[in-house]
């Protein structure tokens, strides 16, 4: 279960961040997940809460933003989004696609 240890290292960041500005508690960690990223968001969920107790972040809520899949287009040199990975172009139809 990688969500495990990217709920540990999201811990991690954080408090690093909370203490080099002084900040006693933590409330909301808002983080953004690619498409592609595998990342499971319950699982991450159920992983997050455990890796706060005792922490800055304790009892804070964990806020997951989706980003659609992104990649560039070498048929009409864009930067595209993608709902899967295997999708052609949206903008010319190309599939000469480079995933970021």
């Amino acid at each position: 279960m990688h969500e495990l240890t990217l709920a540990r290292e999201i811990v991690a960041i954080v408090q690093m961040a909370a203490q080099n500005q002084n900040i006693h508690h933590i409330r909301r960690v808002r983080v953004e997940l690619g498409a592609f990223g595998h990342v499971e968001e319950k699982a991450l969920q159920f992983a997050f809460t455990a890796a706060v107790n005792g922490t800055l972040a304790a009892g804070s809520l964990l806020e997951i933003s989706r980003l659609p899949g992104q990649a560039w287009c070498y048929d009409c040199n864009k930067t595209v989004a993608l709902s899967t990975r295997l999708a052609p172009c949206p903008l010319c139809g190309g599939e000469k696609l480079d995933v970021i």
